[in-house]
């Protein structure tokens, strides 16, 4: 139960595949032999981060304010209207 990292070269026949060990050696493996392994990936660009910084709560316009506290108008109720059913099977 030994597993040795490579790289899949390309498809032989229908479950067989030619793979490179990290020594450089070429074996032929069949797809049960073979697992898929994920390698982290690194982006070619550097990803773009953006995050507002608000010095004091009154830069805050009182509109985006509204907004925050009631979402579209409607008001969110803080319980349910009704209780959650529960199966009565045993």
């Amino acid at each position: 139960d030994h597993w040795v990292p490579s790289q899949v070269l390309k498809q032989t026949g229908p479950v067989s595949y030619k793979c490179e060990l990290p020594g450089g050696h070429v074996v032929r493996c069949h797809r049960d032999q073979i697992l898929n392994r994920s390698t982290p990936s690194i982006p070619s660009t550097p990803i773009k981060t953006f995050s507002p910084v608000i010095s004091d709560e009154s830069a805050v316009s009182p509109m985006v304010q509204d907004r925050v506290d009631k979402p579209n108008g409607v008001d969110v109720p803080s319980k349910l209207a009704t209780p959650v059913r529960r199966t009565a099977r045993v």
